[in-house]
């Protein structure tokens, strides 16, 4: 008489299923985590470069408040624009490795946010790179749409928080 398989191991086919099932939740769960929660309180954070027709020195401060309010409330801080205009230069965006490293250094932090508010039309869109400085050629990538310029700071915390 033969003695049956064990049932408690799934057929092969049922557990390859259950392999790539496995897979594609983590790739979810690591696509959908936010910026505060991949750069953790070890970034420094760059004022967003404007691309925008017409930007100003009052909407310039209005965004970079913005993103300082959001910020805040992760418990984390950005670099004030006067002192990140020091350090980088933002008609050359995003910042090259070696301006990433002095960006590192001035502030002590190993990973530095740098981020895109682009303004075409009615379209707005905010994007976020966080370099890693000991692995710069591979950044985590963040990006929302808003609708309007009045979501500005729902859009900002969504990738934040």
């Amino acid at each position: 008489m033969k003695k049956n398989k064990d049932r408690t191991q799934p057929p092969s086919a049922l557990k390859h299923l259950k392999n790539h099932f496995s897979a594609a939740l983590l790739c979810i769960i690591l696509l959908t985590c936010s910026l505060s929660q991949a750069a953790g309180q070890n970034t420094a954070f760059l004022p967003l470069s404007i691309i925008s027709p017409q930007p100003d020195d009052t909407f310039t401060a209005w965004v970079d408040s913005s993103l300082e309010a959001v910020l805040a409330k992760e418990n984390l801080t950005m670099i004030d624009r006067p002192t990140a205009r020091q350090l980088v230069n933002y008609d050359s965006w995003p910042p090259s490795p070696e301006l990433l490293n002095s960006v590192a250094a001035e502030t002590g932090q190993d990973n530095v946010a740098v981020g895109t508010l682009t303004i075409i039309g009615n379209q707005i869109s905010v994007d976020f790179k966080v370099f890693d400085i000991l692995d710069p050629a591979h950044p985590k990538y963040f990006f929302r749409e808003a609708s309007s310029i009045a979501s500005l700071d729902m859009v900002i915390g969504d990738i934040i928080g």
